[in-house]
């Protein structure tokens, strides 16, 4: 099937308001396609007409862990996107009345509250493939119980937004992306290969072609390189200018515990606690809520990123970049990958 962006939002308002009578699940609709496609840009585009034309919460999903849409790279997560996350430009907001033709103007600007974030902690796939996938099936369970305590949560539906690596083994990670969220339609973004793959698959009730943006632009690593770094700046400055010192937390080598998930040789999940060395300097950790036990950490959100700075182990302390001030962590419960910010 072959449809405008257009069109595809027609369709999905007229299935948003049958489950609203009906109180039944809207559509989830999760857009594949290969890089610079405009898969984010098409993501927001979806759920600001949503808002648009029913001011109901919808639900986002992003599984893209190279850039991170949400929050910071090697991360997944989803959110809850209503009005309120209409953002204003340079202070002007969107009246109600013009809210669909502001969206068109400024690329339909949204802002994320109340992120439900894993940590993976690498930007590929590949690298731990395994975590990925572990994940995603728990953000997908996590999304159901949301919808589940939420008839009109349920009826707006699910946006997933996924990678640019849909050749080989991202193409087997798209598909095991698709069986977790169970979409009712997949959008292919300019990849014709692609959507003969999925639509042969029969990988969901319904698949749809749609021509690469014309505003997408085609981006090098290196430029995907220093938007990372942008994140993860922007993240810990919390938008001061950047001739303000970022906030630093100094703790007690006992105040803080490092985690890292692992597969034994069973290929059975573990958590393993890892000895704090001086290498680790300049690495992102996720801080995570205690658990009953260490075991649980396998199924932990993250409730923030700080960023180790320095390791005296002299005075065994520590010290944390930190996106706000504070002088006691509000959990000791860290995971550990392989993002690193070396300006910290």
């Amino acid at each position: 099937m072959k449809l405008t962006p257009d069109g595809v939002a027609a369709l999905l308002a007229s299935l948003r308001v049958d489950a609203s009578e009906k109180l039944t699940k809207g559509p989830t609709v999760l857009i594949a396609g290969p890089t610079d496609a405009g898969k984010s840009s098409l993501s927001r585009r979806l759920l600001w007409q949503a808002l648009v034309e029913r001011d109901h919460p919808i639900l986002f999903a992003d599984v893209d862990i190279g850039q991170g849409e949400i929050s910071l790279p090697g991360t997944i997560g989803a959110t809850e996107v209503s009005s309120s996350s209409m953002r204003s430009i340079d202070g002007v907001s969107p009246a109600v009345e013009d809210r669909e033709r502001y969206g068109e103007m400024h690329n339909y600007p949204l802002q994320w509250t109340n992120e439900l974030v894993y940590y993976i902690g690498h930007t590929n796939m590949s690298e731990k493939d395994w975590l990925f996938k572990w994940y995603i099936s728990q953000l997908a369970a996590r999304l159901s119980e949301r919808q589940a305590s939420g008839p009109q949560l349920a009826a707006s539906g699910i946006v997933v937004n996924t990678c640019g690596w849909v050749e080989g083994q991202g193409y087997r990670l798209l598909l095991d992306c698709i069986r977790a969220f169970q979409p009712s339609h997949v959008l292919v973004l300019g990849d014709t290969k692609l959507y003969d793959q999925l639509v042969h698959e029969q990988a969901a009730p319904s698949v749809v072609m749609l021509p690469r943006s014309h505003q997408a632009t085609r981006r090098s690593a290196a430029y995907r390189r220093e938007a990372r770094v942008a994140k993860i700046q922007q993240y810990f400055s919390r938008h001061v200018p950047p001739a303000m010192p970022f906030f630093q937390v100094q703790v007690p080598f006992d105040a803080a515990a490092f985690y890292r998930l692992v597969q034994n040789n069973r290929q059975e999940m573990q958590v393993k606690k890892e000895t704090l060395i001086e290498s680790m300097a300049h690495t992102i950790v996720a801080m995570c809520k205690t658990p009953p036990a260490d075991a649980h950490l396998i199924r932990a959100t993250v409730m923030g990123f700080l960023c180790i700075r320095s390791i005296n182990k002299r005075s065994k302390t520590l010290v944390f970049v930190s996106p706000c001030a504070g002088t006691t962590l509000p959990s000791k419960h860290f995971l550990l990958g392989q993002i690193e910010w070396i300006a910290a």
